[in-house]
């Protein structure tokens, strides 16, 4: 036994020397890698524009197994009890539950109501009900699948439309019910707009995005990114925005699965809400991290544009909410270092890397000649 002891521990000394070994002659190659990729003053070069943030030219110690951070706890796919819903019908009703088509019958029914005065036939202005209604708006996600959302209803309607619009209900009835539906009760939503400018559509929403959020596990790749929802009517928080195809409509910022694209939480711009419940900031890292809730502590990565990234935001995910990310950065973030933004004397693509102890890896790409790509990331650790 006691020969045993001696010779591990003989076994241990020579294997921690060998290491020691090892890890000197890797800081020297690194060191050697660096004064080469970055020729300026290491002092200028490690800190941020306001001495605020300090890099390192070498890479964190390496490692063969996987990063912490990187490893997803919970498997993509379709949650628990939604894995058994085989028919379009089925699947459908899991994001509009039959409690919320009743919520918008039981409105749009008062809004007929209202208006029945107009026509000379009651008939013209019949109530509608929730089978009505699955069927209006089953026709317009047809619509959709068809990539016949921007035709008139005369084409659809017409004789070389397609049968099924003919079929379900007639033109004039679809057109009467898209006119009168409605998504909450008209006669207190002024009370309610004091303090909501999303009043007229919040109950619904916010339930169609908790069950968006309920149904489907994301995988391990998300990205965040604002859209817009094409929209010409009244809205007093209508954008426009040049770089998208509809430039006016109604601003979605989304967290959505990479693969599948599935839309995993969602929020409406509405501008600066009133003082109230819903008043929040619409600073882009309190955007990121509202959105992110519901794949806290799960291992993933998420993916963003430079209107979004920032260093004290990507450290904050990793370390609060236990998520990786990835982003271009802008020029004018004060953690950058100042030899990062410089693009003179810079050869077409080459790179800088800097690395900090919380994670973070910083590089400098040049893409074209006078050019420069600057990259965050907290996923990655090598160059």
């Amino acid at each position: 036994m006691m020969k045993f002891w001696v010779v591990t521990v003989k076994v241990m000394k020579r294997t921690r020397s060998k290491k020691e070994e090892d890890s000197n002659s890797e800081e020297s190659a690194l060191s050697s890698d660096d004064e080469d990729d970055i020729p300026l003053s290491q002092t200028t070069d490690l800190l941020g524009r306001r001495k605020n943030y300090k890099w390192h030219l070498k890479e964190p110690m390496q490692s063969v197994r996987t990063q912490r951070c990187n490893i997803v706890v919970h498997l993509p796919g379709t949650r628990q009890p939604f894995t058994n819903r085989r028919t379009p019908t089925d699947t459908f009703l899991c994001f509009l539950t039959e409690t919320m088509l009743d919520e918008i019958v039981k409105c749009s029914n008062l809004e007929i109501a209202r208006v029945t005065e107009n026509f000379e036939r009651d008939r013209d202005a019949t109530d509608t009900n929730i089978v009505e209604m699955k069927a209006a708006i089953g026709l317009l996600l047809m619509a959709g699948v068809l990539k016949s959302s921007h035709c008139n209803t005369d084409e659809l309607w017409g004789k070389h439309g397609p049968d099924i619009f003919r079929c379900t209900m007639s033109q004039r009835r679809f057109l009467f019910l898209m006119r009168c539906i409605r998504f909450n009760n008209k006669m207190d939503r002024v009370e309610r707009r004091k303090f909501d400018k999303l009043a007229p559509i919040r109950l619904i929403f916010e339930q169609f995005n908790a069950n968006c959020q309920k149904v489907f596990t994301v995988s391990e790749y998300t990205t965040i990114d604002e859209q817009l929802w094409a929209f010409r009517g009244r809205c007093g928080f209508r954008q426009y925005m040049k770089s998208k195809p509809a430039r006016y409509g109604i601003k979605v910022n989304t967290l959505a699965d990479s693969r599948p694209f599935y839309v995993k939480n969602m929020e409406i711009y509405c501008g600066q809400q009133p003082q109230g419940p819903f008043h929040v900031s619409n600073s882009p890292p309190d955007i990121v991290k509202r959105l992110v809730e519901p794949i806290k502590n799960t291992k993933r990565n998420v993916t963003f544009d430079n209107w979004f990234t920032g260093i004290p935001l990507v450290r904050y995910l990793l370390i609060e909410c236990k998520l990786t990310s990835v982003g271009t950065l802008r020029k004018n973030k004060t953690e950058i270092p100042p030899s990062f933004v410089q693009t003179k004397k810079k050869e077409e693509y080459t790179s800088q890397f800097v690395f900090s102890k919380s994670g973070v890896t910083l590089v400098s790409y040049v893409p074209k000649k006078g050019e420069l790509v600057l990259l965050v990331s907290t996923m990655h650790d090598r160059k």
